[in-house]
């Protein structure tokens, strides 16, 4: 029996680091590589159109998800902006690694709990989403950020942003 507290605490520990990994509240600078508080702003090109689906992580190789949103994430996220000729702007946790369900945010999150890692699995529209993807640093709330990269994306001027996948915009 003295053995039963230490299986609780090794169980507890268990499960809390199996669950889900939730949204980042940290992000490292693309520009100065320290961290600062607030999301990251994206963006990118979709080779299809999967911009209000269910963003959900993978391993390096696609064979599993290791971080999704629950469907209670999934009502508070916001949702990506249109900028123009097929570019993105998007606070969700998104990377290289990111694939889309087959389900869009509103339909996720009226969900009671999250699928299972086996369904989600298979509802995965495409592992290699991304023509293009761009981290530009830390969202500035201060600014209309959506103005200024439709700009830079006119002059062709990604610069500051660090290409994540795909050919480089220069």
């Amino acid at each position: 029996m003295k053995e039963l507290p230490g299986i609780v605490v090794i169980v507890m520990i268990a499960i809390a680091c199996s669950g889900r990994k939730p949204e980042s509240v940290t992000t490292v600078s693309s520009t100065t590589g320290t961290a600062v508080p607030g999301p990251s702003v994206k963006l990118y090109q979709l080779h299809g159109e999967w911009h209000n689906n269910v963003p959900v992580t993978l391993t390096d190789d696609g064979s599993s998800i290791v971080a999704y949103p629950s469907p209670t994430d999934v009502r508070k996220m916001e949702k990506p902006v249109k900028l123009k000729d097929g570019w993105w702007m998007d606070v969700r946790m998104i990377n290289k690694n990111t694939a889309f369900l087959d389900m869009e945010m509103k339909d996720y999150g009226a969900l009671k709990q999250s699928m299972s890692l086996e369904n989600m699995m298979s509802h995965i529209v495409s592992k290699k989403p991304f023509v293009r993807l761009y981290d530009c640093g830390v969202r500035d709330k201060s600014k209309d950020q959506a103005d200024e990269f439709m700009k830079r994306i006119d002059g062709d001027k990604l610069s500051g942003c660090k290409c994540q996948y795909g050919p480089e915009k220069k």
